[in-house]
């Protein structure tokens, strides 16, 4: 779809520019198009998603003894990286180390990880765990989200991780880094590449002394994005359409 979108950048920007309005989930995606069309797209607005779940108080912190880490997403390398997460636990570092992790969600390339997980003798570490309906099922006894997105819009998983108080360990890509804010309620790799998300996964490694008060920074992170209302923003986006059209 981007290839035929930038294969004629001047009547996709027509078409843009005579629209009433149109929202994005993040700034990045916005100035990227912008970027790839060479215009501004003045009709537009910005409403950073927020958290399906709400909780008053994070979800307590578990024993940090053994660590377990989550990464939920469609099993859909092209774009959720999950191959790259393997790649990074594979080495010599993370050998030595003592954590473990459950991959949870479905997609086309549930058995291509399957064969990754056995490929690289990971069986009593790693697991696929399916689709699980309950978030706070997922958090009550992982300590950290890991997703290192390929691409994104702003991801409804890394809010929900936030809300449970949890920290998370994301790549640079659509509005990860409008969410989590580096050091403090997680660690943003510049690039979805084992070299970058093997830093960022590094420092949170070291800090991990840190993880409960960052989970409760992520917490206060995900219920202010949720006290801002986006659905009334984008009602509000709409009706304003409707009293004001372009044409």
């Amino acid at each position: 779809s981007d290839r035929l979108i930038f294969s004629n950048r001047t009547k996709t920007a027509q078409s843009l520019a005579s629209m009433d309005a149109m929202v994005f989930v993040n700034q990045s995606n916005k100035n990227e198009l912008e970027r790839q069309l060479a215009i501004k797209l003045n009709n537009s607005h910005v409403i950073l998603n927020s958290s399906r779940l709400m909780l008053e108080e994070p979800i307590p912190f578990p024993d940090s003894t053994n660590i377990s880490f989550a990464n939920v997403a469609r099993l859909e390398t092209y774009w959720k990286g999950q191959d790259i997460l393997l790649d990074i636990l594979i080495s010599n570092e993370w050998g030595k180390r003592d954590w473990s992790l459950e991959l949870f969600g479905s997609g086309k390339d549930h058995d291509y990880l399957q064969r990754l997980i056995d490929l690289h003798h990971f069986t009593k570490k790693v697991r696929l765990g399916g689709y699980v309906r309950s978030v706070e099922e997922i958090w009550r006894n992982r300590h950290a989200l890991l997703l290192p997105s390929r691409g994104e819009g702003t991801p409804l998983v890394i809010l929900e991780a936030m809300m449970c108080g949890r920290p998370v360990v994301t790549t640079d890509v659509g509005g990860n880094a409008e969410v989590v804010e580096d050091g403090v309620t997680g660690w943003i790799a510049d690039a979805a590449t084992p070299r970058s998300f093997f830093r960022a996964m590094e420092r949170a490694w070291e800090s991990r002394d840190r993880w409960e008060e960052m989970g409760r920074a992520a917490h206060l992170k995900a219920k202010g994005l949720s006290n801002a209302q986006p659905q009334a923003q984008l009602l509000g986006v709409l009706e304003n359409v409707l009293k004001n059209p372009l044409r």
